[in-house]
């Protein structure tokens, strides 16, 4: 079972309807959900402070519906264009509020994401 990441205002009534501390761990305790929220730009530190993922790369956007930079890609080398998240400016991410840890450089050379 994955929760996802429920939001903040339905975490007390949540807590209250089933007698449990109103915190998002005590709902994913309770559901016994394994699987915790991280963004994926949480543990990434570009030497420019470029995000992992931008996803209106060159490009304008003046709403969320507009094509993004792979609008028109039609081929590998276009996708190849984008300038992807390079692995060596991960870094290891303590998520403190599940307290569970993820070595997102080792995951990322391994080629998945994971938490362990």
């Amino acid at each position: 079972m994955w929760t996802g990441h429920p939001n903040g205002r339905t975490i007390p009534i949540y807590a209250e309807k089933w007698g449990i501390e109103p915190t998002g761990e005590a709902i994913f305790q309770f559901l016994k959900d394994d699987c915790r929220w991280i963004t994926a730009d949480g543990g990434y530190r570009h030497p420019d402070g470029l995000p992992a993922i931008d996803p209106s790369y060159k490009t304008e956007r003046r709403t969320l519906s507009a094509g993004g930079f792979f609008a028109d890609a039609e081929t590998l080398e276009d996708v190849e264009k984008y300038p992807w998240p390079d692995p060596d400016y991960c870094i290891r991410v303590i998520v403190r509020e599940f307290n569970v840890t993820a070595d997102v450089s080792e995951n990322s050379q391994r080629g998945f994401s994971g938490v362990g």
